[in-house]
C-alpha cells in the first residue's frame, strides 16, 4: 500500500450523539449534540482526530432520555460549539476521504443533513455500514447486533461509562473495524470470489449470475470496502466465518469485569481469570504461559500489570483440527494489545482464539457439505 503522504486521507470514523426532540421521529427534530471523528490512511494508521460538542438551537429540547445516555445535563449542553462553526472546523479538518465509517447509516445521514444545514457540500465517498458487514460475517442478520454486543464478541477492550460519548466511540469504532477486518482478511486469504466492479456485488465462485463479462476475480474482504454480497449466492455459509451471539445470552458473563479487573494479580486469581475464559495457564516467576486449542501466548507481569504479550500461532490442518502438531511459525512474536490489564488481555485472548477455530471449522464444513452436494447426482446415477 502507499504511503498516507501519497494517498492522505482514506477512512473517516465517525461517531454522533444526537438529541430527538420529544413527540418527534424525523431527521429535522434531530439535533447533534456531540461528535467524534478519527482519519486515517490506507493502511489504517490513524492521521487526525476530531471531536467537539454541539449546543442545541434550544437547550430546553435536551430529553431525559439523551441526558442519561450520553451522560450529559442542560447545563454542558448549552456550552457545545454552534452546529455550523463545528462542521466547518470537521471540513478544515477532514476535507476529503474515500469511505466514511460508521455504526449504521443513521449517523450518517444526521453527517448528511447537518453539513446541508450549516451549507457545507459533503465529499464525495463511500459509506461502510460496520453493523451490516459484522452482521454478514458473524451472526445471524436477524438477530439484532449492538455495538457493545460486537465490542465485546471481537474482545476490543472498552469501558462501559465511556460509551455514548462520540470522542470514545469513534475510537472504538475504529478499533473494531481494524480488528475485524484484519481477522476476516487471514481467515479468506486463501480464498477467491467473482467481483462486479459496476455493480459492486460480490459472487460466490459457482453463481450462475456471476457470467456478464464484467466480472473479475477478488478476494472476499473487499466486503470491508463497499462491495455486497449476491442475494442469490451469499447464503450465511457462504460469507460468515465468526459465530457471535446476542449480547444478552452472555450477559451475566459481562458483568465480571467490573470486579474482576481490579483484582491483585496473584497466582489464584491468575488462575481464576482464566479459568473464567477455559484458558490453561502456567505461571513462572513474573510469566504467564497461556494454551488455547489455536497457540500459545506469553505474557509478561510487572507491577499487576501486563508489561508485554507475544503470541505462537499453529497451523490447523482439515484431518487434525484440534491437533497441534504443526505450528505456523516457529518462536514467539510480538502481539500488541492496548491494555495492560489481565483481565482485558485473558478476554482478547479468548476471543481471538475463538474465533480463529471457528471460521476454519466453518470453512471447512462449508467445504465438504459442497462436496456431498456435488456428489448427490453421481450417486443417484450409480443407484439407477
Amino acid at each position: 500500500m502507499s504511503s498516507s503522504s501519497q494517498k492522505g486521507l482514506q477512512y473517516l470514523f465517525l461517531d454522533i450523539e444526537w438529541n430527538q426532540k420529544a413527540g418527534t421521529w424525523d431527521m429535522e427534530n434531530r439535533e447533534p449534540v456531540q461528535i467524534g471523528a478519527i482519519g486515517t490512511d490506507e493502511d489504517l494508521k490513524v492521521i487526525k482526530t476530531f471531536s467537539r460538542g454541539i449546543c442545541l438551537k434550544n437547550a430546553e429540547d435536551l430529553t431525559e432520555e439523551t441526558e442519561k445516555l450520553i451522560h450529559m445535563t442542560k447545563e454542558v449542553a448549552a456550552q457545545g460549539k454552534p452546529e455550523k462553526e463545528v462542521m466547518e472546523k470537521m471540513k478544515q479538518t477532514f476535507p476529503s476521504f474515500h469511505y466514511v465509517v460508521v455504526w449504521t447509516m443513521s449517523t450518517y445521514e444526521l453527517f448528511q443533513a447537518s453539513l446541508e444545514r450549516s451549507g457545507i457540500s459533503m465529499p464525495k465517498c463511500r459509506v461502510l455500514a460496520l453493523q451490516d458487514i459484522l452482521q454478514t460475517i458473524a451472526m445471524d442478520p436477524k438477530k439484532p447486533l449492538s455495538f457493545e454486543t460486537a465490542l465485546t464478541e471481537a474482545g476490543i477492550p472498552y469501558v462501559s461509562n465511556y460509551l455514548h460519548y462520540s470522542k470514545h466511540d469513534a475510537q472504538y469504532l475504529y478499533e473494531l473495524f481494524r480488528t475485524m477486518y484484519s481477522r476476516y482478511a487471514a481467515l479468506t486469504e486463501k480464498e477467491t470470489c467473482i467481483v462486479n466492479p459496476r455493480s459492486r456485488i460480490i459472487h460466490s465462485p459457482d453463481c450462475r449470475y456471476a457470467k456478464s463479462g464484467q466480472e473479475e476475480n477478488g478476494a472476499r474482504k473487499l466486503l470491508f470496502s463497499g462491495y455486497r454480497p449476491c442475494r442469490i449466492c451469499g447464503t450465511e455459509k457462504e460469507w460468515r466465518r465468526f459465530q457471535w451471539e446476542p449480547f444478552y445470552k452472555s450477559a451475566k458473563k459481562e458483568k465480571e469485569p467490573e470486579d474482576l479487573r481490579t483484582l491483585p494479580l496473584t497466582d489464584q486469581n491468575i488462575r481464576r481469570i482464566c479459568g473464567i475464559f477455559g484458558l490453561k495457564c502456567k505461571i513462572i516467576s513474573n510469566v504467564v504461559l497461556i494454551t488455547t486449542s489455536a497457540g500459545e501466548w506469553r505474557l509478561n507481569i510487572t507491577e499487576d500489570q501486563v508489561t508485554k504479550v507475544f503470541h505462537e500461532n499453529y497451523r490447523i490442518g482439515r484431518s487434525e483440527f484440534f491437533k497441534k502438531s504443526k505450528k505456523w511459525s516457529e518462536g514467539f512474536h510480538r502481539q500488541e494489545i492496548r491494555t495492560d490489564n489481565f483481565y482485558d488481555v485473558a478476554r482478547y485472548i479468548y476471543y481471538h482464539d475463538r474465533d480463529r477455530i471457528r471460521g476454519k471449522k466453518n470453512r471447512i464444513d462449508f467445504l465438504f457439505e459442497k462436496i456431498k452436494k456435488e456428489a448427490e447426482p453421481c450417486r443417484t446415477i450409480q443407484e439407477k
